[in-house]
């Protein structure tokens, strides 16, 4: 991979584009790409590694633009129509949590600052990348993966990958493999970006959650998730208990409708009845007359 010249910048510049683009976005951090990789639409990456040049470069690689301030620990892109987030962490951890020290009292020591990190891309990363070069990788990042799974938990390294930036084989990857299960090789070019894209897709499809979830962030989830569901559950109790009221009022209107409509046919019956004897002692009435006139 051809290496990426800072002090080819200018100090006016905060960044120049590894690739053309139709249109250039002002905004501190952002770039825009057009194009698409897959189904999902953001992306979030958390970086590691204790060379902050070679973590310079692999943001500018994957975010497809030069940043001038180096020390710039959160950028943004817009790349083949996904957000894309990517978080920088200290180089310094490699080699605090390599030292002579207790390996507990190191990782204790930097626990708040990687929490910081992971906030950075709530609700949680898609990878851990961890970046290396041509370089033979060392025991160093076996520790650091160890402070990831004491810090977060061992799931977490179901979503490490390795970040091999320029060479496709490296010395030392066996020791690593222990902690680590994807590897890939990253070069400066549009195809290798989209396929590293489709490479983290993949590996998050087959865990257990698309993204990886801080257990502090899923105890909360949890926490909101009951709440939520208990007040769902007294709404739906009083929307039924309100509808089973109803149901009774409409029932009582009914019933009293309808025996209301009973006692008036019950009127109008008997006043029928009542006429119709009217009508019937009537006509014998006449009847009767009739015959007194005919002996008469």
């Amino acid at each position: 991979m051809a290496s990426i010249s800072r002090g080819e910048q200018s100090e006016d510049s905060d960044r120049l584009p590894l690739i053309s683009h139709e249109q250039h976005r002002d905004t501190q951090q952002y770039g825009t790409i057009t194009g698409s990789t897959g189904s999902t639409t953001e992306l979030r990456f958390i970086m590691l590694s204790g060379d902050e040049d070679l973590m310079d470069d692999a943001c500018d690689i994957i975010l497809r633009e030069r940043a001038g301030r180096p020390k710039i620990t959160h950028r943004k892109g817009h790349v083949f129509g996904k957000k894309v987030t990517v978080v920088k962490t200290p180089p310094t951890w490699m080699s605090h949590v390599a030292t002579r020290c207790p390996f507990s009292s190191r990782v204790e020591s930097i626990k708040d600052e990687m929490e910081d990190c992971a906030s950075l891309v709530f609700p949680g990363p898609h990878a851990f990348l961890l970046v290396t070069d041509h370089r033979k990788v060392t025991g160093k990042e076996k520790y650091l993966l160890k402070a990831i799974a004491k810090v977060f938990g061992k799931e977490a390294l179901d979503y490490v990958m390795l970040l091999i930036i320029g060479r496709t084989e490296l010395e030392g990857i066996d020791s690593e493999r222990e902690y680590m299960r994807k590897f890939y090789t990253l070069e400066n070019s549009e195809q290798s970006v989209q396929s590293l894209f489709r490479e983290t897709e993949i590996m998050t499809q087959n865990n257990e959650s698309t993204f990886f979830i801080q257990p502090s962030y899923e105890n909360l989830m949890k926490k909101a998730f009951l709440s939520w569901e208990k007040e769902r559950d007294a709404e739906i109790q009083k929307q039924h208990e309100q509808e089973m009221t109803d149901l009774k009022e409409r029932f009582r209107l009914t019933e009293s409708n309808l025996k209301k409509e009973m006692d008036t046919l019950r009127e109008l019956m008997l006043a029928t009845m009542i006429r119709l004897q009217k009508y019937k002692d009537n006509q014998q009435g006449a009847s009767g007359a009739q015959e007194d006139l005919q002996f008469n």
